[in-house]
């Protein structure tokens, strides 16, 4: 699709909805879900039998069907798959055709959904109503409203009066919530024109969902898709409306965005045609914001609070939010600079290369632009760094804290191009695009902690974490910083760009 669809006389299409659930995957989505609601049940008995009270029928039912480990361990996985299949079977010419623009099109598929949905959203209330069977039953709410069995109902009993209500409402975010994934997922993979970034994006969202759920901050709160999928989130969270705020949110936020994104794709540009740059920059901006959005609330000094926020990935054991950030962070431009890379080798750019009669000095100068790129975009985050951290302590900012943001700066500019080096050595080494996406692979398994050999990886060093635990880690004062990081990345890129530039020369950078 590029810019508006227009319908065609005589296009006949048939937009299919698949079948809610084929067979053999609800059989496993059922067993899957009686599982998790049986250990949430003997979870919740054994909780109450050691305070010294009996749990009511509302107590299992709302604690078994609003588990947040069912939703985000099991319902968002399989929900993964539906939406991916259905969008793959929709992502066709003669369906297309048929809406007016793309904005149209994803919004389709969160309707489309709907069928399957509601068996998603319905069945974990189904078990919820059978796990409570053999216990007191009463039209109201039971010792719950009490906080002794589970500590999240009050927030909830207070806003609905009577559980059946909450069961409804509970029912109706779910599927209001897996609606709302569905149609970002399609949209990404209509905007960038490849219906596999939906890939990408469900994959994405299933991981920011798990990881909201386990963290707290404004962030998760209010951008976490178990907030708004469970009632008792969004009291707890304390969303605005209570736990009716999914609805209010999702109805207000979904209609301004399809009429925007509607509007911008019928009088603005495309998306591929954006600068890479402006996109890599708030793309790395909203991360560093995301992240202290995340950092606990009991405000700290500015050196422990630097560090929390570029402490990234150590050397030994892991903390997935840290993990996932530091490799946002790199990759981004790192894949930005590889992908012009790429256009550069298959376009008309390659006649510059034969007119050089060097390959390797074409590359070198390709290398230096992206050295000045990755300079510049290290320095940057480093200031939004000390930014983020002003505003949440609004306090003057110290020399320490600088010197911290901008030794980091410069290891994240470092780690930046080491990365988009390997990126190229992997496409030159395989002669194929797919050989970046190899070294890609490579690269994140190269960023996990490792234990001692990760002080030595090319990837992972773009962390305060690393960069202090060699001396003293708990004193992030300029004192604490070590320079081996810094040292590992210019050794790596010392290596890896003069292999890279010898295999240039004796492939003349053809990939096919």
């Amino acid at each position: 699709m590029t810019g508006v669809i227009e319908a065609r006389a005589g296009a006949t299409a048939v937009v299919r909805a698949p079948r809610a659930m084929p067979p053999l995957l609800g059989v496993v989505y059922i067993a899957g879900a009686v599982g998790f609601s049986s250990f949430e049940r003997s979870a919740l008995v054994e909780l109450a039998e050691s305070g010294g009270t009996t749990p009511t029928y509302w107590d299992l039912v709302m604690g078994t069907s609003g588990s947040g480990y069912l939703l985000c361990y099991w319902v968002l996985p399989i929900a993964t798959w539906c939406m991916l299949r259905q969008i793959r079977n929709n992502a066709r010419p003669e369906v297309l055709i048929r809406y007016a623009t793309r904005t149209d099109w994803a919004t389709a598929q969160g309707r489309l959904a709907l069928p399957w949905i509601a068996v998603l959203a319905a069945i974990p209330v189904g078990l919820g109503l059978l796990a409570g069977a053999g216990y007191p039953v009463s039209w109201g709410w039971g010792s719950a409203a009490s906080g002794r069995v589970l500590e999240e109902l009050p927030a909830l009993t207070s806003s609905v009066p009577v559980p059946g209500l909450a069961l409804a409402l509970q029912v109706v975010t779910t599927g209001a919530t897996l609606a709302a994934l569905t149609i970002i997922c399609a949209a990404v993979a209509a905007m960038v024109d490849r219906p596999r970034a939906a890939v990408g994006a469900a994959l994405a969202l299933l991981l920011w969902g798990i990881v909201s759920f386990r963290t707290n901050g404004w962030v998760p709160t209010f951008l976490g898709p178990p907030t708004y999928a469970l009632p008792v989130l969004a009291a707890v969270r304390g969303v605005p409306f209570g736990p009716w705020g999914a609805l209010v949110i999702l109805a207000a936020v979904g209609a301004l965005s399809h009429r925007l994104a509607r509007r911008l794709e019928v009088r603005w540009t495309r998306l591929g045609d954006v600068p890479a740059g402006p996109v890599v920059l708030m793309s790395g901006a909203l991360v560093l914001i995301g992240l202290v959005g995340m950092l606990p609330t009991d405000d700290g000094d500015y050196g422990s609070l630097t560090l929390m926020l570029l402490q990234g990935v150590g050397t030994d054991g892991v903390s997935l939010l840290p993990y996932l950030a530091n490799t946002i962070l790199v990759l981004v431009p790192a894949i930005a600079l590889h992908r012009d890379l790429v256009a550069a080798l298959t376009g008309r750019h390659y006649a510059e290369m034969v007119r050089l009669a060097s390959p390797s000095r074409w590359y070198g100068r390709h290398l230096r632009a992206a050295a000045l790129l990755c300079t510049g975009y290290g320095l940057a985050m480093a200031a939004v760094a000390v930014v983020a951290v002003f505003v949440r302590l609004r306090e003057p900012v110290t020399a320490d804290v600088l010197i911290l943001a901008g030794y980091w700066g410069l290891a994240l500019a470092a780690q930046c191009l080491v990365v988009a080096v390997i990126l190229a050595l992997g496409t030159v080494l395989a002669r194929r695009v797919e050989g970046g996406a190899y070294a890609l692979a490579g690269a994140l398994v190269l960023a996990w902690p490792l234990g001692a050999i990760s002080r030595w990886t090319p990837t992972g060093q773009a962390s305060l974490a690393r960069a202090t635990d060699l001396s003293n880690p708990t004193s992030p004062t300029i004192q604490s910083l070590h320079p081996q990081p810094l040292l590992v990345l210019i050794a790596w890129l010392i290596l890896l760009t003069a292999t890279t530039l010898l295999l240039f020369n004796r492939t003349r950078g053809e990939i096919h």
